[in-house]
């Protein structure tokens, strides 16, 4: 049950990163395509289909991987759940999934990304108003945030991916070719490798984006405080300028009616200049 839960999430991890590349696709390349190919709805139907997807395509999985009570060192028996690739229809199943959604969506990524790049290239020669300077520095921060994603993900599932093709390949037990300490120590670290790509995806966000930041600490609650703070701020900011202006104006106005009163009432009754 561990290898197939373990390969639906990569397979959905693939297929997500396909699906919001080639959103960037549309609303960078294809913008007057994207108002209507990206929609709510379309999203939510395709993350369903993504689901189910990954669940047919690693259901296979289920019979390959095997469950079982093997002897510990010490003569204690403990469960263990181990992949068998005996037979040659499971050895051409791993290849075949390999292939198609590890080899095959790594080079369609390359050739999506390369045609953004060229894009935001060519929009950034064309464009010298601030306002789309703007909007392609927001695009490419979008751009670059997901690059790295995609980097992180294949380098991070690919030490796992050249374990399996080792212990398919192999003539015989890879236990017999390596050390089991060896080889228990090589496949902890593909597993970590493989759990740490997901544990790197926040951290990834919130260095890139500043939208993410800006959400994560409106999540936390930090944002609000802040602008809570800043409103704060500005009320009493303005309430004094407020105050400070009133006084000026009734300080004119007093200074006015004195004025008045001196030049209009003089002891001769001829208009006196004020001191």
């Amino acid at each position: 049950m561990i290898p197939f839960l373990e390969l639906v999430v990569a397979h959905v991890s693939i297929l997500t990163i396909l699906a919001i590349s080639f959103e960037r696709y549309y609303a960078i390349c294809q913008p007057l395509k994207a108002g209507y190919t990206c929609t709510k709805m379309r999203a939510l139907a395709i993350i369903g289909a993504i689901w189910l997807l990954a669940l047919a395509v690693t259901s296979p999985m289920l019979f390959v991987s095997q469950y079982g009570w093997v002897e510990y060192y010490d003569g204690s028996a403990v469960p263990s759940c181990g992949t068998s690739f005996g037979r040659p229809w499971r050895r051409l199943y791993i290849l075949a999934s390999m292939a198609l959604l590890f080899v095959l969506p790594f080079f369609v990524l390359l050739l999506v990304y390369a045609c953004i790049a060229r894009q935001l290239v060519r929009h950034r020669a064309l464009s010298s108003a601030p306002s789309a300077q703007a909007q392609l520095r927001a695009r490419r921060q979008v751009v670059l945030m997901l690059a790295a994603v995609v980097v992180s993900f294949f380098v991070c599932l690919l030490p796992y991916r050249v374990f399996i093709l080792w212990i398919i390949a192999a003539p015989g037990p890879v236990e017999a070719q390596v050390s089991l300490e060896v080889f228990y120590s090589l496949l902890y670290v593909c597993r970590v490798m493989l759990y740490l790509n997901s544990a790197i995806n926040p951290i990834l966000y919130n260095a890139i984006s500043s939208k993410f930041r800006d959400a994560f600490c409106r999540l936390l609650g930090l944002r609000r405080r802040r602008l809570l703070r800043q409103s704060t701020t500005t009320t009493h900011t303005s309430t004094s300028l407020t105050f400070q202006s009133s006084l000026k104006s009734a300080s004119s106005l007093n200074n006015g009616a004195t004025v008045h009163s001196v030049v209009s009432v003089g002891a001769s009754g001829a208009p006196v200049k004020p001191v």
